[in-house]
């Protein structure tokens, strides 16, 4: 199968070395149900549910992203007030909402939950870990230039390309769709035709098809073979037309011609029949790119023997997608705890996914986990007029059944609203909302909080934010600065007695940036500097002055590293006023079969310290012999633990045996390849 010219990419996974058959084509069939997920979670004796409100959002320094974790013992019932608990990011600071940046921190769980803030200065996506003792879980969250596209309202393309007809498969090896005979696509208003045969490749997202119509509206095109590239927007036809070979380049849109300078290779329209030993084959493939792969009606086979039917819907998730699916269906804790979690999916649309789920101490979609057999239903949406969340019922019928609610969607004039509504045992209750609008010069946002754990006050609060776009000072483009005010209103949450103080707030922002300074070859030098004053109406304030120093290099070809020092000086009313300085080292090194990461924070005024540092070494191109060794030590506590793992891959997802130092168990894993800390 080529790929419009270029050489065909390598296979996803490796192929079967034998037959599936039987009992084990059940064990593959999970195997290769098993994404990597964008919450990277380790159960121990804990289960801890982080959420992330919202999830994209500028890089400015100063908006924030609220971050809660929901914390529950292994039985279920909440984690005791005064647990501690330890947050970090490799992107950006987090803080408690007062001050105080900082790649990592730590702090206390309080009615089953704690809540954070994270900010970040540089585009990029953030992982963010929380931790308490042996148990983890990492969310994602995506920091956007300042006034980029992505923070506002604009036309999306198709959600996904339906393949249907007499035999029509999914290899899972090859990660590609066939469809052999005549088949029909459909992706958006576009439908194409194909006579003979049509491949998919759901990494490229590019389609070969032989003997096609293609129709759009009012426009029809006959060719003799396509190229369809939908990253690009364009299809590649070839067609015959008196003896001579006619190759053009016409937009998905509109099937108008593109004008391009750019030749077009002959070897862009051969299409080559997938070689694969497991197929899903069904009447209908839907392919959601980078999110899922939908079967209709399908069966499982190991090259021409039919071993497993599915349920009329059975979906796969592609690596980062975390919404329903059929993928990670079982998962083990370090206590030797199976969880469970069984969809039946009912309906699966381009705007719908509906599904009634069988669960057993899993957590899902914000809804704390519980021992016992429950039921959930779970509806995802993401409607044509920019609507995208999800709405769950869990625990049914259980007397602690929970509900959660995660809205995004656009609003008047291209602003972005976000929604995030759980009460995990149906007593307590969060409910977090934040509108984004960006314009030309500038930015706003107005957010808000309601904040209920069990038997704890409730509290609430709002805040509105006005930001600038980094400018040039004085003409010089190599120095940029940016302005911002907020203000706030906040009941009860700096009570720490519970009560209801009622406290209104001022912030006024400034940063400057100076641009990156090279210090020859890949090294470089970035300076930044950033000051907030506070005013409360408790006559109370305060001043925080932070300085950062990045140094961003590179050991060898492919071994990028990140040094950075903070210093901050927090004056008025805080509780630690004074400098506070901190180190902070990132790095990745890659080495033939041998891989590494290091990520460590460490605190030079109060020798607050947290590091974590993973060794892999690849035994095979399938076997994996891993260390992970993870410590920190804050004011309320220290844990420190080494986790040996071996594992071997089986279609993107490794399983394996894991031993952890702190625990002296021997337990099963399931680990995604591209694991983040």
């Amino acid at each position: 199968m080529s790929t419009c010219g270029k050489e065909r990419p390598p296979s996803l996974l490796p192929r079967l070395p034998f037959p599936a058959s039987g009992l084990a084509a059940v064990a593959l069939l999970m195997a290769a149900c098993a994404p990597l997920r964008a919450q990277d979670t380790w159960l121990g004796s804990y289960r801890i549910d982080l959420r992330a409100n919202p999830t994209r959002l500028a890089a400015d320094g100063l908006t924030p992203c609220r971050i809660q974790a929901d914390v529950r013992r292994f039985d279920g019932t909440p984690a005791a007030d005064g647990t501690q608990i330890v947050f970090g990011t490799d992107l950006g600071n987090v803080s408690l909402g007062q001050g105080g940046k900082s790649a990592t921190l730590d702090t206390t769980i309080r009615g089953g939950s704690a809540v954070i803030f994270l900010t970040s200065d540089a585009a990029g996506t953030a992982a963010v870990t929380a931790r308490v003792q042996d148990s983890r879980t990492t969310v994602r969250v995506s920091f956007l230039v300042p006034g980029s596209k992505g923070l506002g309202g604009q036309e999306r393309p198709p959600r996904s390309m339906s393949i249907s007809g007499k035999w029509v498969g999914y290899c899972v090896e090859a990660g590609a769709v066939e469809a052999r005979g005549r088949s029909r696509i459909t992706y958006g208003h576009l439908t194409i035709d194909a006579g003979d045969l049509a491949v998919l490749n759901i990494q490229t997202l590019q389609l070969h098809a032989l003997g096609v119509v293609l129709q759009r509206d009012k426009a029809k095109v006959e060719a003799e073979s396509i190229c369809a590239d939908l990253l690009k927007g364009e299809i590649l036809v070839q067609r015959i037309a008196e003896g001579s070979v006619i190759r053009q380049r016409l937009s998905i849109q509109t099937l108008a011609p593109i004008d391009s300078d750019d030749p077009i290779p002959s070897g862009s329209f051969s299409a080559d029949e997938v070689e694969g030993d497991t197929w899903f084959v069904g009447t209908t493939v839907r392919v959601f790119p980078n999110e899922k792969v939908v079967l209709r009606n399908a069966s499982v086979y190991s090259g021409s023997e039919k071993v497993l039917s599915l349920p009329p819907y059975w979906i796969l998730a592609m690596p980062g997608f975390t919404g329903a699916s059929n993928s990670s269906m079982i998962g083990v804790n370090s206590e030797g705890g199976v969880a469970f979690d069984m969809p039946f999916f009912y309906q699966v649309t381009d705007t719908w996914t509906n599904s009634v789920r069988l669960q057993k101490g899993t957590t899902m979609a914000g809804v704390s986990a519980r021992e016992g057999w429950s039921l959930a239903l779970h509806n995802e949406y993401n409607g044509e007029n920019g609507s995208l969340g999800y709405v769950t019922l869990a625990g049914i019928p259980r007397n602690d059944w929970g509900l959660a609610w995660h809205d995004n969607r656009t609003g008047l004039q291209s602003s972005q609203l976000f929604t995030d509504l759980s009460s995990p045992d149906h007593n307590s209750l969060f409910l977090n909302t934040m509108l984004y609008r960006t314009l030309p010069s500038h930015q706003f946002s107005f957010s808000t909080n309601f904040n209920r754990p069990t038997d704890v006050n409730p509290t609430y609060g709002a805040t509105a934010q006005w930001l600038t776009y980094p400018r040039p000072l004085a003409g010089n483009k190599r120095l940029q600065y940016t302005l911002g005010t907020s203000l706030s209103l906040d009941h009860g949450s700096s009570d720490t007695s519970g009560g209801a103080a009622l406290l209104l707030g001022n912030d006024v922002y400034s940063s400057l940036d100076l641009s990156p300074r090279s210090l020859g070859g890949k090294w470089s030098f970035d300076p930044r500097v950033e000051n907030v004053f506070s005013w409360f109406s408790d006559r109370s304030n305060r001043n925080s002055l932070r300085t950062e120093l990045a140094l961003n290099g590179a050991l060898g070809r492919t071994n990028p590293v990140r040094l950075t020092y903070s210093a901050t000086l927090d004056s008025g009313d805080v509780a630690t006023p004074g400098w506070q300085q901190e180190l902070d080292l990132w790095m990745t090194a890659y080495h033939g079969r041998w891989s590494g990461y290091l990520n460590a924070t460490h605190s030079l005024t109060t020798a607050d310290q947290m590091a974590t540092l993973s060794s892999d070494y690849r035994l095979t191109p399938t076997w994996r012999l891993g260390a992970l060794y993870t410590a920190y030590n804050f004011g309320l506590g220290s844990f420190s633990d080494v986790d040996i793992t071996l594992g071997r891959q089986f279609f993107g997802q490794e399983l394996g045996l894991m031993w952890s130092r702190q625990t002296g168990r021997l337990s099963l894993s399931a680990v995604g390849l591209n694991r983040s800390f």
